[in-house]
């Protein structure tokens, strides 16, 4: 079964990963369009949104200085956004989106992802993020092929990410 938890499994492997406030807002907004895609936003997917939108916090610093540049960790039990921050991210995103707003809004935040690891990084999220609700429907399926062409990924590359982002969600 897949948990909404279990977006940490995507998460720690890029703990090294340095993003700049951009790259984090274009993939907090990439993962909101990915649970919301199909329509119908459920608890696991926002628990799933709660626990990355906390982690990326972690992850914003310096490219170019390294993981040094980051602000250090706060322990576990106070990296949690609060339901305040929460309801903010989700109003922000979801202010005036429909399908073909959607749409239009990938294609304007995949070029923020210029770096290849931010942009396989959103990528992995994207797909963990579309199992979460249990319904790998046609929906996710036609998003993970528009983020393809949109944050410039070789398909054979997209396969072998998309792959291993099963793995690590269904086992």
């Amino acid at each position: 079964m897949v948990t909404a938890e279990k977006i940490e499994h995507i998460i720690m492997p890029h703990e090294d990963l340095v993003l700049t406030p951009d790259e984090r807002h274009a993939i907090l907004e990439l993962a909101y369009l990915t649970i919301a895609w199909d329509g119908a936003l459920v608890k696991s997917e926002l628990d799933a949104f709660r626990i990355l939108a906390s982690h990326l916090r972690d992850m914003v610093g310096d490219p170019d200085v390294g993981p040094d540049s980051k602000r250090p960790a706060p322990p576990a039990e106070n990296r949690k956004l609060t339901e305040g921050e929460l309801a903010r991210l989700l109003a922000e995103f979801a202010s005036g989106l429909e399908r073909e707003a959607a749409d239009a809004r990938l294609l304007t935040l995949a070029p923020r992802l210029q770096r290849k690891e931010a942009a396989t990084f959103a990528y992995e999220l994207a797909c963990a993020l579309s199992l979460i609700d249990g319904d790998g429907g046609d929906a996710e399926f036609e998003l993970e092929l528009q983020l393809v062409d949109a944050l410039g990924l070789a398909t054979n590359e997209a396969e072998t990410l998309a792959t291993r982002t099963r793995t690590l969600m269904l086992g």
